[in-house]
Order: C-alpha cells, then structure tokens, then sequence
C-alpha cells in the first residue's frame, strides 16, 4: 500500500520504520495544506487530519484507507468516503482523559466560585468568601 502520511501525525522514526516493515510505502508531507509530494491517484491510504480540506478527495482515485488523527469526523467529506466503500478509522478516545480532567475541572470552578477569586485577584484585592462548596460527600455526574 503506498500510504501518505501528513504532519499531522508525529510519527516517530520508529513508527515509520514500522508501517515500512509491513510492506508500505511510505510517502512523507509535512504539511497538508502544501503541494502534495506525488500524484494523488497513485496514494492507496493515508493518515491525515484535515488533508480533504485541502485537496479534493475525488483525486485520490485509489485511496482505500484514511486514518484520522482526530475524534471528529467533520474534516472528510463522509458521503464519498461512504459511496466509494472507503475503510475509515479515527482517533477515538485520543481526548477522553484530557476532556474528563476538564470536566472535573469545571465543576471544581464552579464549586469553588473561581470567578469571585479571579476577579479579585485582578483588582488586586483580598476578599473571604464563605459560601463556597466542597465536593467531599458528593456525587458528580
């Protein structure tokens, strides 16, 4: 498979070392806005992230294969990955950890009524308040 893979993946030597074992043929492009480094009908897959935003998908006639390198889906244009049987795969979970930290970070905020102690802080000015909450004993969901 000759497989373009985008900067949009950090891969390391090791990694592209790797996908080159199995047999690929590995075509490097650093960025995905940039003039693509060999004809796109020659390209069997690719592992990209917003590379059909700047290249249309329909000169990529022997592409069979895309990996993402996001969750989201609204980068490709899924009614022709869809209409031309091609194997599509994202990063999924790649952000479940960073977005559940920020979940919990949010209610923290709220809880803790940082908007008060920000605003303070800015006018450079100390103020109690006692009306803050405490998580312990509670149920976040």
């Amino acid at each position: 498979m000759r497989l373009l893979i985008t900067g949009a993946w950090r891969a390391s030597d090791g990694e592209l070392a790797a996908i080159t074992a199995l047999g690929h043929e590995v075509i490097w492009m650093q960025q995905e806005s940039g003039q693509l480094p060999c004809p796109p009908e020659q390209v069997d897959g690719v592992i990209c992230n917003s590379l059909f935003q700047h290249h249309r998908i329909e000169q990529f006639k022997r592409l069979s294969y895309v990996q993402l390198v996001s969750a989201g889906l609204d980068r490709i244009p899924l009614t022709y990955v869809v209409a031309h049987h091609i194997v599509l795969r994202n990063a999924r979970d790649v952000y479940s950890v960073p977005m559940a930290e920020h979940a919990v970070c949010g209610v923290l905020m709220l809880y803790r009524q940082m908007h008060f102690f920000v605003k303070n802080q800015r006018a450079h000015k100390w103020e109690k308040n006692r009306s803050c909450l405490e998580l312990a004993g509670k149920t976040v969901c």
